[in-house]
């Protein structure tokens, strides 16, 4: 679902030296235009007009609907540059933006069609160089850590579960603290209930899975052979790199079943600044 991390040029400004709330303007616009949510607030911190240092970006959209999955993204107006202060050239590479920390909050956000209450991402040390902002796809090149978390209500894992068409009729999802719950009745001409019980879990990456399961099939508990039968029709529920078509590969670094939701925290892997520790910033 992901949730806005590549970068969305909107172009040197020439002749004017923008201001933190020109430049936030600027990148409200472009979000409304690209994604049309219900609200957008931005908020872009540097320490001069001239730096191509952004101390702080926070970025929060609300009630939008992705129908084709998009890469998240920070969208950065590129500062003209001080002519008495040459942009910095990382070694190895052509100069590039910095923005040292990054928020990004989604609510009630639809994709494929999963319903997603709120996402939120915090990122480090981004790099994103000059040159691809003039290019048509400007991207970020490196950084520190990105990492995030999506809650899903059952609500809207029912609502995606039916567009799988399981091998349950009627499918219904229930989650609590101790797991996973999936309700239904048999795909049979006499309809009897059907519980499957169990947990999800990430592997492979972004890959999620029901496991540890239990069948029943009205009051009778099925053998471990027919609930694994089963569960090959429904796994692997999703993979999360191939639906969001993220800017970098995902990993799910936990999976947990709270009351009523599930909860994915999420890292990106994208390469290290080059000359930067992170030891020097655990922070």
């Amino acid at each position: 679902m992901a949730l806005l991390l590549t970068v969305l040029c909107l172009g040197a400004l020439k002749h004017v030296v923008p201001s933190d709330a020109e430049i936030a303007a600027q990148i409200t616009e472009q979000l409304r235009a690209l994604l049309h949510p219900a609200t957008v607030q931005v908020m872009v911190r540097r320490a001069s007009p001239f730096s191509t240092t952004f101390e702080r970006v926070e970025i929060t959209l609300s009630k939008f609907s992705v129908d084709t999955p998009v890469s998240p993204s920070v969208a950065i107006a590129t500062p003209p540059a001080d002519p008495g202060q040459p942009l910095p050239t990382p070694a190895g590479a052509g100069a590039s933006i910095r923005i040292v920390s990054a928020r990004i909050e989604c609510r009630e956000v639809t994709t494929q069609g999963l319903e997603i209450p709120q996402s939120v991402w915090e990122a480090r040390e981004l790099r994103i160089p000059l040159d691809s902002l003039h290019g048509s796809t400007p991207h970020i090149t490196a950084a520190e850590s990105v990492t995030g978390y999506l809650l899903a209500p059952q609500e809207s894992l029912t609502g995606y579960l039916k567009t799988m068409q399981p091998p349950i009729d009627n499918p219904h999802v229930t989650i609590t603290p101790e797991g996973c719950r999936i309700t239904g009745t048999t795909r049979t001409f006499i309809k009897l209930p059907v519980q499957l019980t169990g947990r999800m879990l990430a592997r492979d990456g972004a890959v999620l899975y029901f496991d540890d399961p239990n069948l029943k099939v009205s009051l009778f508990r099925l053998p471990a052979s027919t609930t694994r039968h089963l569960l090959r029709t429904l796994n692997p529920l999703i993979d999360l790199n191939t639906s969001l078509h993220l800017p970098a590969p995902l990993t799910i670094t936990g999976v947990t079943h709270q009351a009523g939701a599930l909860r994915l925290d999420m890292a990106l892997s994208f390469p290290v600044p080059e000359g930067y520790h992170v030891s020097a910033h655990p922070n």
